[in-house]
């Protein structure tokens, strides 16, 4: 019960938040070229965005003593980022528009196992493999539209694999820390708000 008014609270001072005047833009397309795919970003709050990405994952391995091996990964993401210099940027004069700024985000990520295209083998019987972390990011936005992203931060990686064998089905959770990471390069469509 007690997870039910936390959950009540953190929605409540989103929507309170979210009757304010906004820094943040409205909504915010954008295509990705690093790594190809699109992205809304939809402003929540005054400072706050929810952003969601569709993309496809780029992995590669090989080392001495192995061969070479990649992958072309389908990879669903969304993010609750809270933007914290809009007011620091206007003040030297700098451009927020598109929300640029810097941003503390809740980063949750699911990727397929199995690669579209490649020969990149990450697990026996998994299908899917889910990402979580708080990181830091930058995002700057131009008046042409072109807008790059970056951010990174500690998280934790989960993996459910199906081990299958003679009269034997086995489920286990894999978990696993480490730093996550998100590059982006891409346009903005569509108006953004001015400075």
């Amino acid at each position: 019960m007690k997870n039910v008014y936390i959950l009540f609270f953190a929605f409540s001072v989103t929507f309170l938040n979210a009757q304010s005047s906004k820094n943040v833009e409205r909504g915010l397309f954008k295509l990705n070229a690093l790594t190809p795919g699109a992205s809304y970003e939809l402003g929540i709050g005054k400072k706050t965005t929810l952003n969601f990405d569709l993309d496809l994952a780029f992995a590669i391995t090989g080392g001495s003593g192995r061969s070479t091996e990649f992958g072309i990964f389908p990879s669903l993401n969304a993010e609750f980022r809270n933007y914290n210099n809009f007011k620091r940027r206007q003040a030297k004069g700098k451009n927020t528009s598109g929300n640029s700024g810097n941003f503390i985000s809740f980063y949750n990520s699911i990727q397929s196992i199995k690669p579209l295209v490649g020969n990149l083998d990450t697990s026996f019987d998994a299908r899917t493999y889910f990402t979580t972390g708080v990181l830091y990011g930058f995002q700057r936005t131009y008046t042409k539209g072109f807008y790059w992203n970056l951010s990174f931060g500690p998280g934790i990686f989960f993996q459910k694999q199906e081990l299958i064998g003679p009269g034997v089905q086995v489920e286990e959770y894999y978990t696993d820390f480490g730093i996550v990471g998100s590059a982006k390069i891409g346009w903005v469509l569509g108006k953004k708000r001015t400075k």
